[in-house]
């Protein structure tokens, strides 16, 4: 049965991802294909810096997509993260009589106010993202969520929430797209790509906060009100860690060994007895390191992160109570044992792992944390309606699985 499908490609420090999906009959995404490859030292701090490196590894994660889905990629919904990425929250009022005579307000009336809400002067070398309509009020009324079109005021209000970025590397990232024979279709922030997957709409119209940590950047999304209200990046991430624990004189694949197998970000984790050897850098014997010192290693550069995002949410003028649906994590960095206790003692949020949200999945691969961004791709592209190519759905081909779920193997 041919469909319109829609692929999703988020460029990582560590890793290329694609996940290819299919707007069901009643709109939700129906997942079709995914695939990843290995992406060392092209991207840093979320900016392309090895274009053929990074043309490669997307190409190789596209070819593994489409072995699953059965038809050749054209399109794609491409992530743009990194510190350049920000927000600003735009106003826009428009007057429709006076208190004393007021006016109907008509549909002109409310494009005129988004009009002006999203008319927002960017930075120079700097590019719109996404413009999303936050919600309307008039008078004394305000957090309406449908424009109040035929009501009798003296004005009405829009609010447009503008995401926007550095141009310059938005536009490195498209050709490197192109050189892999694909187009970019629409650019997507990593954060809100996360959301769209593993969020409810309750959860943002109540109050969230998304933090998904990848491996050289942390991305935080706060959602308000039904929609997003802050957003913010740094250079935190699960790289980070390894690069620590690397000054206990380790290489780096000794060392991001000891953050998956064995790290902790809670000292209650930590195991008193427990001491390792492990091979020295260069091969120059082996050293005797104790848990605990690994534990303390851990958390504290856990709770530096953790510590970023509670500044970013007192930044938007809000507490914890103010958020009731907590904070949810996501992305790769999730999977530290002990981050969710430390996350909640630092922000005083209830915290869980964020994984994307899917009905029918071609392979449970695609349920992990490290296929949010990805996967939040592919869903707002179902969601746009938008055409990224057309073929025929097969069946998962178990060859193909194997290879990915070895490659996940060795980023966890």
């Amino acid at each position: 049965m041919s469909a319109e499908y829609h692929a999703g490609l988020d460029i990582g420090a560590s890793a290329v991802k694609c996940v290819v999906a299919v707007a069901g009959e009643n709109g939700e995404p129906v997942f079709s294909g995914l695939g990843a490859s290995e992406c060392r030292n092209s991207v840093r701090d979320g900016i392309l810096v090895d274009m053929e490196g990074a043309a490669a590894a997307a190409a190789r994660a596209m070819e593994e997509a489409e072995e699953l889905c059965g038809f050749r990629i054209e399109r794609v919904q491409l992530a743009v993260g990194g510190a350049h990425v920000r927000g600003l929250m735009g106003t826009g009022t428009i007057g429709t009589g006076s208190m004393d005579e007021p006016g109907v307000i008509t549909e002109k009336d409310v494009a005129a106010a988004l009009e002006a809400a999203g008319s927002i002067d960017l930075p120079p070398g700097s590019m719109a993202l996404d413009r999303i309509t936050r919600d309307f009020a008039f008078d004394r009324f305000t957090g309406l969520s449908k424009p109040p079109v035929g009501l009798q005021a003296s004005s009405v209000t829009a609010r447009v929430f503008t995401v926007y970025s550095d141009r310059v590397p938005v536009e490195n990232l498209i050709a490197m797209v192109e050189r892999t024979g694909r187009k970019v279709e629409a650019l997507v922030p990593s954060g809100l790509a996360a959301g769209a997957s593993v969020l409810s709409a309750d959860e943002m119209d109540l109050g969230v906060v998304l933090m998904d940590i990848g491996s050289s950047m942390t991305n935080l999304v706060v959602y308000r009100d039904g929609g997003p209200m802050h957003l913010a990046s740094f250079s935190m991430a699960s790289d980070h860690i390894t690069r620590d624990l690397q000054r206990l004189r380790l290489s780096w694949v000794q060392a991001e060994r000891l953050k998956v197998e064995k790290a902790a970000a809670n000292d209650r984790m930590s195991s008193p007895n427990l001491v390792m050897n492990v091979p020295r850098v260069g091969d120059r014997g082996t050293l005797q390191i104790s848990h605990p010192l690994v534990t303390q290693v851990v958390s504290q550069r856990i709770e530096a992160i953790c510590e970023g995002v509670s500044q970013e949410i007192r930044r938007c003028g809000l507490e914890p109570g103010d958020l009731p649906a907590g904070l949810i994590i996501t992305g790769g960095g999730s999977r530290t044992r002990g981050l969710l206790e430390t996350a909640a003692a630092v922000t005083g949020l209830p915290v869980e792992t964020g994984y994307p949200r899917a009905n029918e999945v071609p392979t449970e691969i695609l349920r992990t944390p490290e296929f949010a961004v990805a996967a939040g791709l592919s869903v707002l592209g179902c969601g746009r309606g938008r055409r990224h190519g057309r073929g025929m759905a097969s069946g998962p081909k178990k060859g193909m699985l194997r290879r990915v779920r070895n490659f996940l193997d060795t980023l966890k």
